[in-house]
């Protein structure tokens, strides 16, 4: 059975962690950056040749992961379990991200998806998208 903390305890804790997001929102703000970001990090970037897209998601397997396009948009999904979860254990500290995430791309022009590549190595995710291709309807891509 779980221990009860006293409310000083608590309230420590508390404090602590609200300190903590509090430096956290100062040190984005004197970067320029929004209070807050979307998860998992992404960075998407452009050459003459392609759109690359890469997204920070360790912890993950590439099975965890899914890539659909839908008209011009990029679809990317999954899922990072909590690594004790369905285990008997008292959590003290928690700041690494877990959970279902999903962000849409928005791509400028219309791609084909059989041209689309995407692999996924130490954490990274990185979807490369060909330019001046055009699209099917809905289709899902493969990471190798």
């Amino acid at each position: 059975m779980p221990k009860r903390w006293d409310m000083d305890e608590v309230f420590e804790r508390f404090s602590n962690q609200f300190d903590h997001y509090l430096s956290r929102l100062a040190q984005r703000q004197r970067q320029g950056l929004p209070a807050e970001s979307a998860w998992p990090a992404t960075d998407i970037f452009e050459t003459g040749e392609a759109i690359i897209i890469t997204m920070e998601v360790p912890g993950i397997t590439k099975d965890d992961v899914s890539l659909n396009m839908m008209g011009n948009s990029l679809i990317i999904e999954g899922n990072k379990k909590i690594s004790m979860s369905g285990k008997e254990c008292t959590y003290h500290q928690i700041e690494r991200t877990y959970g279902h995430f999903k962000r849409v791309v928005r791509l400028p022009e219309l791609v084909e998806f059989d041209c689309i590549e995407a692999t996924y190595e130490n954490g990274v995710l990185t979807v490369l998208v060909p330019k001046h291709c055009t699209s099917g309807p809905h289709q899902r891509i493969d990471i190798s």
